[in-house]
């Protein structure tokens, strides 16, 4: 039963998370005499730019009575301010007669975390209310037969990444979707699962941890108290889900709340940062400080019903929030690495921190049952707790060169990537010279695709690294033009900057 209610959980999120990567935004119109009006739905934390949202009627742009509702909002990477719609907002326009039977509704917008595919959506006014998104006829020749999708990578990457995107392609080892950390690029999101809840269980094994488990059975009226292995069982289950709920909950709100970092991830201060509290957190594990909210619990639920589902799973919840020192360091740095995932397109991000309550649960069932098969308590708790400083002495080791590299790359650089401009160009060029083709997928109100040409795409190591390819720079930034929607649609599954490498079959 348990296992069917983690699976639920865990497809609602997945669910949710996929369906951010679709267009949030929404709209309806309505024709009242000569006015239309048209309200837009923007979703909190999103935005839609005030210069990049209207309507055409024959290809030709019409000026709005208004424009109510608009904020400026700085942006986080090129510091620009910019005018935004952050909120849901509607727009007039006055129409000559007699009225047009369709209408073109445009816009575009982003999060704190990616700019999404500008939309263009063609509206039948005489059906008020709906629309359809604009169907055009692909003006571009694509022979699938001739070239293989080797690879492709989505969003802001640092040199040394970028680099090692290459690598992987050219190694055979297929697509890297997100830019992420080796685990998920080699092993896919399986592994990141497993690895996980092995972390997660492995935590029962630390000194704060495992001589609590006898006493909190108890307190819970499991084991012996319960009257039965099947309903001690329960309880130590019911227990556990609340430690994954709390964990799952915890790692919800701190992810959201803090996705407004996630453009951040191309600053040298915000690798750096994240790496300095790893750091810190190492030195919680080793004993250099204490981080224990246990202090806190005082007399928390010593008043409730022993023996009762509800209080087990309150105790559960209650005694994950309130970590000890061997427990709290390691969840605080997977909150911060959810974070860092989640705010590189990453939705397994979300999940994380549910999954490292899902591994600490999963002794409690069966100690609850009153099966005796954990270890008996010694020195070599320690060391497991040790093992959990050196690996997040190793994660605040990589942020921090990241930071490093990135204050490097920053410096003023000429760019010598000699770019073409179309995609047929570009595979004809790489036939004739028996070379892959790298497409990076770029408009100009992308500020990530901005950063990529600031930094990565000047350095020299890139550079040298890209002289293998045949490079095609593709230009989205105007989607009403001839064929693009239909290459954006082949090509690009999340957002922009995309990079894809093609190969040719010979």
């Amino acid at each position: 039963m348990k296992a069917r209610i983690i699976g639920v959980i865990l497809l609602l999120l997945a669910a949710n998370t996929y369906a951010q990567f679709a267009d949030p935004f929404s709209f309806t119109t309505e024709l009242k005499g000569d006015t239309l009006s048209v309200a837009f739905t923007v979703p909190e934390k999103n935005y839609i730019y005030e210069d990049k949202v209207g309507v055409t009627i024959a290809e030709k742009d019409l000026t709005p009575l208004s424009r109510p509702g608009t904020v400026e909002k700085k942006d986080p990477v090129s510091g620009e301010t910019i005018t935004v719609y952050d909120k849901n907002f509607s727009l007039q326009y006055k129409l000559q007669s007699p009225a047009p039977k369709t209408i073109t509704v445009y816009y575009a917008g982003c999060d704190d975390q990616q700019c999404y595919i500008p939309q263009s959506k063609e509206v039948d006014l005489n059906a008020q209310g709906t629309d359809k998104t604009e169907q055009t006829v692909a003006q571009i020749s694509d022979d699938e037969t001739e070239f293989n999708v080797a690879g492709s990578a989505v969003g802001y990457m640092p040199s040394d990444k970028f680099i090692e995107f290459l690598d992987q392609v050219d190694a055979g080892k297929g697509s890297s979707e997100i830019n992420l950390n080796s685990i998920l690029d080699k092993y896919g999101p399986l592994a990141l699962v497993l690895l996980v809840i092995l972390f997660g269980l492995s935590l029962n094994l630390t000194p704060c941890v495992l001589p609590m488990i006898p006493v909190n059975i108890a307190i819970i009226g499991a084991g012996a108290q319960a009257g039965s292995r099947a309903r001690g069982f329960g309880l130590g289950a019911v227990y556990g889900l609340g430690i994954a709920a709390a964990y799952g909950g915890l790692g919800l709100l701190f992810v959201l709340g803090g996705k407004q970092f996630g453009t951040l991830n191309s600053s040298p201060s915000f690798n750096i940062s994240i790496g300095l509290i790893f750091l810190l957190m190492s030195l919680a594990m080793f004993g250099v400080f204490n981080i224990d909210f246990t202090k806190f619990q005082g007399k928390i639920g010593s008043g409730g019903k022993k023996g009762s589902f509800l209080t087990a799973f309150f105790l559960g919840s209650i005694a994950a929030l309130l970590a000890g020192a061997c427990v709290a360091p390691v969840i605080l740095s997977t909150l911060v690495f959810a974070l860092d995932v989640y705010s590189k397109g990453n939705p397994m991000g979300l999940v994380m921190p549910f999954l490292l309550g899902v591994g600490m649960a999963l002794p409690w069932p069966f100690a609850g049952a009153g099966l005796s098969f954990l270890p008996k308590a010694g020195g070599w708790m320690e060391k497991v707790k040790y093992g959990f400083g050196a690996i997040i002495i190793a994660a605040a080791a990589y942020y921090i060169i990241v930071g490093v590299k990135l204050v490097v790359d920053t410096g003023p650089k000429d760019s010598k990537i000699e770019w073409l401009s179309s995609i047929e160009e570009g595979k004809a060029l790489a036939i004739e010279e028996d070379k892959p083709l790298f497409l990076d997928f770029w408009a100009n109100w992308c500020k990530n695709c901005t950063q990529m040409d600031k930094t990565t795409f000047k350095d020299d190591k890139v550079i040298k690294r890209l002289d293998g390819y045949v490079k095609v720079k593709f230009d989205a930034s105007d989607q009403k033009k001839p064929g693009v929607k239909d290459v954006l649609k082949k090509y690009v599954k999340v957002g922009l900057p995309t990079y894809v490498i093609l190969k040719h079959e010979k």
